[in-house]
């Protein structure tokens, strides 16, 4: 029966529709969090603003290292820290992947699996630190820097265990207690860095930051595993033949992690051998400030895979492309304006972050920056790779990137410097992109992220003239170009029905 309405319009004696209204709205929420995006925003959301608080606190410590310490020590600082890098994911064997995919899909067997698998990273762990103290001196380093690499061995076995134990809780879209580890242990960093490192005397304090980088990690590895062993109570199980069905299948993933690490790691340690440590400190002070956005796809990975695995062994063929889709749309909407900014405003932010010591790294962040963009859109259609068993295509795409990045940097640096290796390592991160044009079998899984961003790409292209052309200050020219961009995205947006 009709409610009765008053002259004005109004309802007599309805007192039941606001009530009404707020069980549709309580009817939505509750089919909301039932949806696939929101497990995907609600993981993501934790991951993402813990990384985020994360890689504020530790740019702030590095930010502050690099001041502390000379662009030379800073250089032997961020080789020492690459160095123990390479042997942290040595251990991972391409592991941590295919056990976030088989949990995800096979829940029933996570106890049997994570014990091998458990046993098999704490052995990997073990015997790669004590390569990597035996093996420091023979690499031709100054043998003064051997007691500050022993320290740092302790990130091989911190990160190895952490990534371990976070692979473990992604294939379970539970991420807050990583979460809270991460963020115990980076502003335990931040509070030693800020408070301690000042006072020690400048012969002491590369030794000192390389110590205190390292060690607050141990919280987070302490937090996990202890909440790892009380939920899973895994069966610990030593072997070969438990082993094996792992390593049969991350094979390929431990390939492309070696590939991985060369071309996006191998450009310190070559110049740290074809150039001075000086330079290295520009160029990794660049890199830091790059590498910042990391966070934002590493967030948007950890929820990706499970989801992607859950719909691409079933008949969610339409929703697992159309999250594909929707995933690289978020990432260019943020990192291209990013990289245009970046671009224009180079030497204000270092200026501004690491001081006047460090002139060469603006010409070598503006490369550098756009090296994020290719390597956010290889983490994505990675994730999309692996979730459709093939995870032998990334030992190819990282075959190539690899020699190609040796290759060019080997030719680049001698003459061109950090500006060279920059650009060896921008065409490598680009190289996947482009060679999964050239089959039709690959297509679909490159073209999203061409098509995702022509919108961001067009709609940042008046931050150069903003720059050149008004001379604002640096901060009022930002905001400036925020504005701007937002307005022609809207615009864009509306124009190309460009479906977010």
């Amino acid at each position: 029966m009709p409610f009765p309405h008053s002259q004005n319009g109004g309802r007599v004696g309805d007192t039941t529709w606001p009530m009404g209204f707020v069980e549709a709205a309580r009817t939505w929420f509750v089919a909301a969090r039932r949806g696939l995006w929101w497990s995907i925003f609600r993981n993501s959301g934790t991951v993402l603003v813990s990384s985020a608080v994360a890689k504020v606190f530790v740019f702030v410590a590095t930010a502050f290292i690099a001041r502390l310490l000379t662009p030379g020590d800073f250089g032997w600082y961020s080789t020492i820290l690459t160095y123990v890098y390479f042997l942290s994911m040595l251990s991972e064997l391409g592991m941590d992947r295919i056990l976030t995919r088989e949990i995800a899909g096979q829940p029933q067997v996570a106890s049997e699996m994570v014990g091998a698998a458990m046993t098999l990273r704490l052995t990997l762990v073990v015997l790669l630190a004590l390569i990597g103290w035996a093996a420091f001196p023979l690499l031709g380093y100054p043998a003064a820097l051997r007691p500050i690499a022993t320290i740092a061995l302790v990130f091989v076995v911190t990160d190895s265990l952490t990534a371990f134990a976070e692979a473990l809780f992604s294939a379970r879209m539970a991420m807050t207690l990583p979460a809270i580890g991460k963020l115990a242990a980076k502003a335990l960093l931040l509070v030693l860095v800020w408070v301690g490192l000042p006072r020690l005397l400048p012969e002491q304090r590369l030794l000192a930051a390389v110590a205190v980088t390292v060690l607050p990690d141990l919280v987070d590895v302490g937090i996990l595993w202890g909440a790892l062993w009380r939920q899973l109570r895994p069966r610990l199980i030593f072997g070969w033949s438990h082993w094996w069905p792992i390593v049969r299948e991350s094979w390929p993933l431990a390939l492309a992690v070696i590939f991985g690490m060369t071309y996006t790691r191998i450009d310190v340690l070559l110049l740290t051998a074809l150039k001075t440590s000086q330079a290295v400190g520009n160029y990794a002070a660049a890199v830091g400030l790059v590498e910042i956005w990391g966070g934002v796809i590493g967030a948007l990975s950890v929820s990706l895979l499970p989801v992607l695995s859950r719909s691409s062994g079933n008949n969610e063929t339409v929703g697992f492309w159309r999250t594909y889709q929707r995933s690289f749309t978020l990432l260019m909407l943020l990192l291209v304006p990013i990289s245009f900014v970046y671009t224009a405003y180079a030497s204000e932010i270092v200026a501004v972050i690491y001081g006047s010591r460090y002139s060469q790294a603006p010409g070598a962040m503006q490369i550098l920056i756009w090296s994020q963009v290719f390597a956010s859109a290889g983490i994505v259609y990675m994730v999309a790779l692996i979730a459709n068993h093939w995870q032998r295509l990334s030992l190819v795409l990282g075959g190539v990137s690899a020699v190609l990045n040796i290759v060019l940097n080997l030719l680049f640096i001698p003459k061109w410097g950090i500006v060279g290796s920059s650009w060896a390592t921008l065409v490598s991160y680009g190289a996947g992109s482009i060679l999964l044009l050239f089959s039709s079998h690959t297509r679909p899984y490159i073209l999203p992220f061409w098509r995702a961003s022509l919108v961001p790409l067009l709609a940042s292209l008046p931050i150069l003239v903003i720059k050149s052309e008004l001379r604002l200050h640096w901060i009022l020219g930002m905001c400036v170009c925020a504005l701007v961009y937002l307005s022609l995205v809207t615009v864009l947006h509306r124009l190309a029905r460009y479906h977010f």
